[in-house]
């Protein structure tokens, strides 16, 4: 395995780690157990998990777009233009995903400050 597939099979557990906090939750929402520790643990698991694919993905969206890179080099087949949009969304997902509370949350209990 090559860092690509080990990197997408690390997208992938955290998208199926985010399913399943996401349908325990719902269960817990269901049978009226939302409030109880558990249930907080899931909801914090599920938003958790929810901003680490994010932040994958707009990794991934960098690596594979990058502008140095041959539009053919990782099998995708498009134009300089798109590739540069492409890989400016991934920058401008992870800025943005750090403005959000959960990753102030994550920053401010490691005691960072961005």
């Amino acid at each position: 395995m090559n860092f690509y597939d080990i990197f997408i099979s690390i997208i992938i557990i955290v998208k199926l780690v985010y399913s399943i906090s996401f349908f325990g939750e719902l269960f817990l929402k269901t049978t009226h157990k939302d409030k109880s520790e558990f249930a907080k643990k899931m909801t914090s698991i599920k938003e958790k998990s929810d901003l680490l694919f994010l932040i994958l993905m707009a990794v991934f969206l960098i690596i594979v777009f990058r502008p140095k890179a041959s539009s053919n080099a990782n099998g995708v087949l498009i134009n300089r233009h798109e590739q540069l949009l492409l890989f400016v969304l991934g920058i401008v997902i992870i800025f943005t995903e750090f403005a959000t509370p959960t990753m102030q949350s994550i920053l401010s209990s490691i005691h960072l400050k961005i």
